[in-house]
């Protein structure tokens, strides 16, 4: 057995280091002047076709833009001008706000804006990102942004580009054609997840734009397809589980549906259906105030553009209780709402989160327990904290983590109104334990009872004490007064609730909320410790609405 982990260490530790030398060997001929040279080609001087935005923009960042402020990742970037140019194309970005910045996503917000300025303004920074971004680099030229930027390009063109002088044209389409042709030879084989929807759906405005001399329309059809079918779950959700990935994805389907009516050509097979049970999935994700739950690299979100999705979506009713494949519970009574994550996430540090059988609460349109939301938005240490099971609403051992692979089983019941759910994950294996939770919520919602268990697996070893931590994080405008054996928490509206708990030593901490973009809020968690000490070990908790006085 040693040598057999030995020798599959060896292996895995080899492919990396190909993969690593493949990749920088890559880099290095996409900045190469040969490889920039083959770039060029045919330039077209107008579209054949011209898409349409399926999003309406907000006059309120359009005028903000206007002003040279561009909102991105959740604050507010001075466009740093110099001269006639601006150099916030250069400028130190978080991830988050790049991405935003460089998909040109913006541009919608110009034309809500309209007029002569706000096109002269749109053209004006195209015309600076051709100048400072021609040629390949590794993250403006990312398959992803490539697909982005043509959507938003060529789905706004008839806004900034229909009136423009020939210069401008040659080079729009110059910069176009370019990025159109490093996307067409490097999406096959690089890119995977949400990227490769991406770069589909730019290959897909830019085939119908350019027209069949350029792009196989149909062969990117049947990519669409292949994609839809290998990323979207049978229950609607998408594949990594990230309620983020579920609205981004949506938006792109959505998009690219507009492409099809536009043009009034019929849609592709399955791309209607995967619209409709992503928007059901997406509803089941959403707390009362209209906001995403916090797991798996999510923020808060703006929760009208939410609501815009599943209108064009077509969506109505309430959301349904369980996503079977995805493993997503809702438990939901009277005016409260219980989320639990009971299923296994694939995906990148980012937007697959440690967090197996974390939950969050929430009362009407208040959210009380959280997770801690994501990193992505800030420096890349804060990537892994939020990754972490302490960063969630669930239990964590001491020195121990969550095992990459790990499986659930989750049995549910419900009668009378009320909500009864036993989860049970293997998700600690390697330290020999076994975690159950299990919940109730009582018809009119204002009594949840839950016990997280921890029994030891047969070959463990019984001697050995494992500590244990259950969180319990609080939503930053929740006020949380620690009283004997219990919590009491304080809501916005002045509603009152009480965690109690047994089993274990309660206490009242400092915790952080990321759950707004660029914003570390400061905040409490409850933290139950206790020590396992023979094969089992228990902790009842319950969250219980206080009588007024």
């Amino acid at each position: 057995m040693a040598k057999t982990a030995t020798a599959k260490k060896q292996k895995t530790e080899h492919k990396g280091w190909s993969e690593r030398l493949a990749q920088f060997a890559r880099k290095a001929a996409y900045a190469s002047p040969v490889y920039s040279a083959m770039l060029n080609g045919q330039v077209p001087n107008h579209l054949q076709q011209t898409p349409r935005d399926a999003f309406a923009g907000d006059i309120n960042i359009g005028n903000l833009i206007m002003r040279g402020t561009f909102p991105l990742a959740g604050k507010d970037h001075p466009a740093q001008t110099k001269g006639h140019t601006i150099t916030l194309w250069r400028a130190p970005l978080m991830q988050p706000a790049f991405d935003e910045l460089h998909s040109f996503r913006w541009l919608r917000h110009l034309h809500a804006v309209g007029g002569n300025a706000a096109r002269q303004t749109a053209r004006q920074l195209l015309e600076d990102w051709f100048a400072s971004h021609g040629t390949w680099e590794e993250k403006s030229w990312a398959p992803q942004l490539i697909g982005e930027r043509l959507t938003a390009w060529l789905s706004q063109y008839a806004f900034f580009g229909s009136s423009a002088d020939d210069h401008f044209r040659h080079q729009f389409f110059q910069s176009l054609m370019r990025q159109l042709r490093h996307l067409v030879r490097i999406y096959e084989d690089q890119t995977d997840g949400p990227a490769r929807i991406a770069a589909i759906k730019g290959m897909l405005f830019a085939a119908r734009a350019l027209g069949d001399d350029y792009l196989d329309f149909t062969q990117i059809v049947v990519e669409l397809q292949d994609a839809i079918h290998r990323q979207v779950l049978a229950d609607g959700c998408y594949y990594q589980r990230s309620p983020a990935l579920q609205a981004q994805i949506s938006q792109d389907l959505i998009e690219i549906r507009s492409l099809f009516t536009y043009a009034q050509m019929p849609l592709p097979e399955g791309l209607g259906e995967a619209i409709t049970a992503m928007a059901r999935a997406l509803r089941h994700l959403r707390h009362g105030d209209g906001g995403l739950a916090l797991f798996h690299g999510a923020f808060e979100d703006n929760a009208d553009f939410l609501d815009l999705l599943l209108v064009a979506a077509n969506i109505k009713g309430k959301a349904g209780d369980v996503l079977e494949e995805s493993g997503w519970h809702r438990l939901q009574t009277g005016r409260s709402l219980m989320m639990l994550d009971a299923g296994f996430a694939a995906g990148d540090a980012s937007t697959c989160h440690q967090s197996p059988l974390a939950i969050e609460f929430s009362s009407g349109r208040e959210r009380i327990i959280v997770n801690c939301g994501s990193g992505i938005a800030m420096a890349d240490n804060w990537i892994d904290a939020c990754r972490s099971p302490a960063a969630h609403s669930t239990l964590s051992l001491k020195d121990y983590m969550p095992a990459d692979i790990y499986s659930i089983q989750t049995e549910r019941k419900s009668g009378e109104g009320q909500i009864w759910l036993s989860s049970k994950s293997d998700a600690y294996s390697a330290a020999g334990i076994s975690h159950t939770r299990q919940i109730y919520m009582n018809a009119a919602g204002d009594d949840i009872r839950g016990e997280d268990i921890l029994t030891r697996q047969a070959a463990a070893n019984m001697l050995v004490p494992i500590e244990f931590t259950i969180r319990f994080h609080l939503h930053p405008r929740i006020q949380s007064i620690e009283a004997q054996n219990s919590v009491i928490l304080r809501l916005p509206s002045g509603a009152g609730w009480r965690l109690r708990m047994s089993g274990g030593k309660l206490g009242l901490e400092n915790s952080v909320y990321l759950g707004q973009k660029g914003q570390v809020q400061k905040t409490k968690q409850i933290v139950i410790s206790g020590e396992m000490l023979g094969d089992s070990a228990a902790v009842k908790w319950a969250i219980q609405k206080e009588s007024k006085k």
